[in-house]
């Protein structure tokens, strides 16, 4: 079986090649967001430069994927680390929409790009 090594600690993994994060959650930077409540006009103001752009970093890091394998033990870190941080409700899910067949935000069983379609098509109520 083919091996390769994980984008983040270099461990050989079987695991196979998928989309992730350029970076790992990181704990220091996601307590910083949280004590700023994600308020980055506030943590530019409060912040040193040097720590402000650290912080822009990790963020664009963290939302930029990339091809890559990961091993199983980062990956959990990540997930635990995750469920820690962010919102993990069903309420917004990606699921596939039947009438688009393109994966698509889902709110409460509507396809947002469906009901903005129809919302548009939808001849406004006339007086008359």
């Amino acid at each position: 079986m083919k091996t390769n090594k994980c984008k983040y600690c270099g461990a050989e993994t079987t695991n196979a090649l998928a989309f992730f994060p350029m970076t790992l959650i990181i704990k220091n930077y996601e307590e910083q967001k949280l004590l700023y409540n994600n308020d980055w006009e506030r943590m530019e103001k409060e912040m040193s430069p040097e720590e402000f752009d650290a912080l822009m970093f990790y963020d664009q890091l963290l939302n930029t994927i990339e091809k890559g394998c990961v091993c199983n033990e980062c990956s959990e870190k990540d997930s635990e680390l995750y469920n820690k941080y962010y919102d993990t409700s069903d309420e917004f899910e990606l699921m596939y929409c039947d009438k688009c067949i393109q994966m698509t935000n889902h709110l409460n069983g509507v396809c947002q790009k469906c009901a903005k379609l129809k919302d548009d098509l939808e001849e406004p109520d006339l007086p008359f």
